[in-house]
């Protein structure tokens, strides 16, 4: 079985629309192993955040334990796209334990991305919501008639 930490839109605690189908994909073929920790520096990229590798930060997620990593990383891949890369890294288990894991982490290191004090998405993405935000459109525009 693979492992794989998760420490964004992809955390099972994650109410934000964005990432939903994926997460409940993930869910779907997963199953939870708790939260854990790795060493690196969390930034914040706007609606989703990103961990870069080096760096004395602890970025904080959840470890999940896939059922088919083969199907489940095919489809991650193209979620996570070309900003990513695929690595494995030990992860520590608030339970206790070590465990390797995959995570995705970035290609390069964010210029002018705010480093995520604590390393932990969620105390970020609860208050604000990563959402976008509706069109609001005039109502001249959104009761125009056809002329047909």
């Amino acid at each position: 079985m693979a492992h794989l930490f998760v420490y964004g839109t992809l955390r099972p605690e994650a109410n934000d629309p964005f990432g939903r189908r994926a997460r409940q994909r993930l869910a779907a073929e997963s199953r939870p192993l708790g939260p854990a920790a790795t060493h690196g520096l969390l930034y914040d990229l706007g609606r989703y955040p990103g961990l870069w590798r080096d760096g004395a930060g602890r970025v904080l997620g959840n470890v999940v334990e896939l059922a088919g990593p083969s199907a489940t990383f095919a489809w991650l891949d193209l979620y996570e796209g070309g900003e990513y890369e695929r690595v494995r890294r030990e992860v520590a288990l608030e339970a206790g334990g070590v465990v390797e894991a995959w995570l995705y982490a970035l290609r390069c290191r964010p210029t002018g991305a705010a480093i995520v004090q604590g390393g932990d998405w969620m105390s970020l993405a609860g208050p604000r919501s990563t959402a976008l935000k509706p069109r609001v459109s005039s109502p001249s525009r959104r009761f125009r008639r056809s002329r047909t």
